[in-house]
């Protein structure tokens, strides 16, 4: 079993538990508040007594989930924090005080007290961490797909040179691997060589070529005009091995010379695709960058068109 399975086992296990608490906590702290209700004023209307303490708990489920809400927009809250304060506070309050009922308070056992405060307190914390597991599930697939990196600051500052400036890099010194390599070797195969064709004289009638192909020579024969085969160099191809450095990656440039690198390429008046290789940039982020530049200077200028610097007085 793998590490990531583990986790995974021991996160479903540990939500289970915390879900059987909570709704253990809120349906204790639930009865108790619909008995309190029940007997100071309530009594004779069972429904009301039992819809009763909805009105306390369910500022805390709103609440906390307002407050998931509020995280996942990277916000804080206060009515969320408030009505949840309110609502924990208010049914930890009246589970308490329902204790004493028509007895006297000075009568009443301290341990009386903790036992009606202790579910109120579970179903609040108890919700808290299931929230907080659920925050945490719903905002960790948005962290990890934003993994490409972006250049921070489009705002760009006038350069007054052209000069590409070099950036210097150490790069790492790249072992030499063994590769294949095909070499030519020679060799010499017989090839005839191909006759000029005759030129008829000038009082020579020319007649059409008769259409029949001309009778092969006997074997062992020479046609006339045939000249002796000659031995002509034949390429073959063998194997071999030559030691061949890999290429080694281009460097990434940082954020200031990538910048830097869009800003000229920009004036230069390359493409989108050609800036991106020149600063070893995403295209989408130097099409951001082109734009942010076009409205601030206006459009790029085009090849061969002359730039003027027209300086105020």
């Amino acid at each position: 079993m793998s590490r990531t399975q583990i986790e995974r086992y021991a996160l479903v296990a540990a939500g289970a538990v915390i879900v059987a608490l909570t709704a253990l906590a809120f349906w204790l702290s639930y009865a108790h508040l619909a008995e309190v209700a029940g007997t100071h004023g309530l009594g004779h209307s069972p429904d009301r007594q039992w819809a009763w303490p909805a009105t306390l708990d369910a500022f805390i489920v709103g609440g906390e989930l307002l407050m998931l809400r509020a995280g996942l927009q990277g916000r804080t809250d206060r009515w969320a924090i408030g009505i949840t304060a309110a609502g924990s506070v208010g049914s930890i309050a009246l589970n308490v005080a329902g204790v004493t009922g028509a007895r006297d308070a000075s009568a009443v056992p301290v341990l009386d007290y903790v036992v009606a405060a202790v579910p109120p307190t579970a179903a609040l914390l108890a919700f808290g961490v299931l929230m907080r597991q659920v925050h945490q599930l719903v905002a960790e697939p948005s962290r990890m797909g934003d993994t490409a990196p972006a250049v921070e600051d489009t705002q760009v500052s006038p350069v007054p040179d052209r000069v590409y400036r070099p950036v210097a890099v150490d790069a790492p010194t790249a072992a030499l691997a063994p590769a294949k390599m095909l070499v030519i070797c020679t060799g010499h195969l017989g090839v005839p060589a191909v006759p000029p064709r005759p030129q008829p004289d000038a009082g020579t009638p020319v007649t059409p070529a008769s259409p029949e192909l001309p009778s092969a020579p006997p074997e062992g024969e020479q046609a006339a005009g045939d000249t002796p085969s000659t031995p002509v160099s034949l390429p073959v191809i063998c194997r071999g091995d030559l030691a061949v450095p890999p290429v080694p990656p281009r460097p990434r440039l940082g954020t200031e010379a990538a910048r830097a690198a869009i800003e000229q390429a920009w004036r230069d008046g390359l493409s989108i695709r050609k800036a991106a290789l020149v600063s070893t940039r995403a295209p989408s982020q130097v099409q951001r960058v082109y734009a942010a530049l076009d409205v601030e200077k206006g459009a790029a200028p085009m090849p061969g068109q002359t730039e003027l610097n027209v300086t105020a007085a």
